[in-house]
């Protein structure tokens, strides 16, 4: 009987070079039955996977020494190490990345890399051997949370009244969409035009007022219909009526935008969340911001209301656009104790990709 396991492993000129290896493992989980993974989706993956295949090149180590390049297939826990620890552009010198990050960076390489030993394309798996104390620790997501009266001050400090200016009128109908609907960065900042759904009338060709929001993400229950209030409908039509009087901005599919034309940006949204939230904390709780303040913590928030309201943990995880429950595990220790036991499963690691964007 063959035995493929200790079969030898084909030339290294035989299998995919490192972007090739990566191409063939995203092929298989863009079609998997369970929650395939898009090419759009898998954009954060790539540059993980392509700044690992650079720190295997040629380079001179923090201590000087000069490492030779090391084939994807030959790389050793060593190697994983040192990637995990080193200093990425942007940060500052002697700072060394999040655990948090480290464990999404190790998770990449161990996802890539199994499907490569599989293959028979390399004979073990890095990432899996570091020792349990190398290996990064899974990520501890209890979440933040606002507190009522904190909550009540943003909703508050949101201007209430129409006023003819692109940014002031667009960062009303964003920080409404996201205390309404508790949607994540990437959909504010994707959201489509066409996303904007209007009531039809059969006695009229005029749209009607607006009534929902169509979101259509990558994943099974991220393609939702969500139901807007009169006052995030009110303030999305005012958005629109002012979008279409600057130019750059009629011809972008994108709903929210900036002057210039473009998309909105993470920092430009965490900037306005922060401003909105520091607002809310001077009234309420002397100025000091709770540990994060980006629009995570204002979903965060907007989730625990709905289950402690009594909506059905499925519906939130629904309206949330999550896989199932398990992704509202996070939330278990925030929540009321009569619905924590529902949540007690915790989440699953897969949903805790951050698309490496600011989020504070």
């Amino acid at each position: 009987m063959h035995d493929e396991e200790n079969a030898p492993l084909p030339p290294a000129e035989a299998r995919p070079h490192g972007e090739g290896v990566f191409d063939a493992w995203l092929a298989q989980a863009s079609t998997r039955a369970r929650d395939p993974l898009s090419i759009e989706a898998a954009k954060p993956y790539r540059h993980v996977w392509n700044s690992w295949l650079r720190s295997l090149q040629a380079h001179v180590d923090a201590s000087g020494t000069h490492q030779l390049s090391v084939a994807w297939h030959d790389a050793t826990p060593a190697d994983v190490l040192a990637f995990l620890d080193y200093n990425r552009d942007g940060r500052r010198a002697g700072t060394k990345i999040t655990d948090v990050t480290r464990r999404r960076y190790w998770r990449v390489l161990d996802r890539v890399y199994a499907f490569a030993q599989a293959q028979r394309w390399t004979a073990s798996n890095p990432a899996q051997d570091l020792s349990e104390k190398e290996t990064p620790p899974s990520e501890n997501h209890l979440a933040v949370i606002l507190s009522t009266p904190m909550w009540r001050a943003a909703i508050d400090s949101i201007p209430s009244e129409f006023e003819e200016d692109l940014i002031a009128t667009r960062n009303r109908a964003v920080l409404l969409a996201l205390f309404h609907l508790g949607l994540t960065p990437q959909e504010v900042r994707e959201m489509p035009t066409t996303a904007v759904l209007r009531e039809r009338r059969a006695d009229t060709p005029a749209l009607g007022p607006i009534r929902a929001l169509q979101l259509d993400g990558p994943g099974p229950n991220q393609r939702r219909k969500l139901e807007v209030p009169a006052e995030l409908a009110d303030a999305l039509t005012q958005w629109m009526i002012v979008r279409r009087t600057y130019l750059k901005a009629r011809t972008l599919p994108t709903l929210f935008c900036s002057k210039r034309g473009g998309a909105i940006t993470p920092n430009t949204l965490l900037h306005l969340v922060k401003s909105n939230l520091q607002l809310a904390a001077n009234r309420v709780n002397a100025g000091v911001l709770p540990p994060r303040a980006g629009p995570q913590v204002i979903r965060n928030t907007r989730l625990v209301l709905w289950l402690n309201d009594g909506v059905p943990a499925a519906e939130v995880a629904i309206r949330a656009g999550l896989k199932n429950i398990k992704g509202l595990g996070h939330l278990r220790e925030v929540v009321n104790p009569g619905i924590r036991h529902t949540l007690s499963h915790g989440r699953d690691d897969d949903d805790l990709w951050d698309k490496l964007t600011p989020e504070a």
